[in-house]
């Protein structure tokens, strides 16, 4: 699903766009016509289904080198090495996490407390997959000519990335769990989560006129993405905390 000239919408949930598993993550794939990423990689129950909008969107495979995590939880990572396998692709995770999808450390990645809470079927397992890399704040990552500059954002996990993107006409912000529409934020009942390291982190886009705010789930904003981010630090500013994104 073509969002801009750049950014495509693979996978995801129906708390989006109901076009892959409903466990995925929004899942995004960036190109500049020669070289491409996917960004996020869904839980990893029926990776046919993002391969099928791939091919449906008209999307070769050969261009396609990266798979870009913002974090390593199982909705957003779990997916890995299903599309690794199939596009033959490079995977970078955030620094700190390398080992946990390469092993897997399933407790590190809050598997192991969200399957007991229902999160997942009782069967869901983590897919090891190998990491070719990781990315620490300040970072840039190439695609092609694209430039992916790579922000540190701990707060919903403790270790999570958030990709800042200048598309040909927006500036553009893959925000992960971070934030999202209305200034909604993920709050998770786990000692992954720090409420005030989420504030800092999403204080790092004060005044960055973001125009496009990439999420991991829920609604996309194609324009005026920094008013989101905005609706989130006013109320970090007055001392409380935004409200949490459903995840039901």
């Amino acid at each position: 699903m073509k969002l801009t000239e750049q950014v495509q919408l693979v996978g995801g949930s129906a708390r989006g766009m109901g076009i892959s598993h409903d466990a995925d993550c929004h899942i995004y794939l960036v190109t500049d016509g020669s070289e491409a990423a996917i960004i996020d990689a869904g839980a990893g129950s029926e990776p046919e289904l993002i391969l099928a909008n791939i091919e449906a969107d008209g999307i070769p495979k050969d261009p396609i080198k990266y798979l870009i995590l913002t974090h390593c939880h199982g909705d957003h990572a779990g997916g890995a090495a299903g599309l690794k396998q199939a596009l033959d692709l490079e995977v970078i995770t955030p620094t700190g996490t390398k080992p946990w999808p390469e092993t897997p450390d399933e407790d590190a990645m809050n598997i192991t407390r969200a399957r007991e809470a229902g999160r997942y079927p009782p069967d869901y397992c983590f897919t090891p997959v190998e990491v070719a890399r990781d990315v620490a704040d300040g970072d840039v990552i190439q695609i092609g000519s694209l430039r992916l500059e790579v922000f540190s954002t701990p707060g919903h996990a403790p270790i999570h990335n958030a990709y800042l993107f200048q598309e040909s006409d927006r500036t553009s912000l893959f925000s992960g769990d971070l934030v999202f529409s209305g200034g909604a934020v993920s709050i998770i009942w786990s000692p992954d989560t720090s409420v005030f390291d989420m504030g800092e982190s999403i204080g790092r886009f004060r005044e960055m006129d973001i125009d496009a705010l990439y999420p991991g789930h829920d609604d996309i904003s194609l324009s005026g993405g920094q008013r989101h981010i905005d609706a989130a630090l006013a109320r970090f500013d007055n001392l409380v905390v935004p409200h949490s994104m459903l995840l039901d």
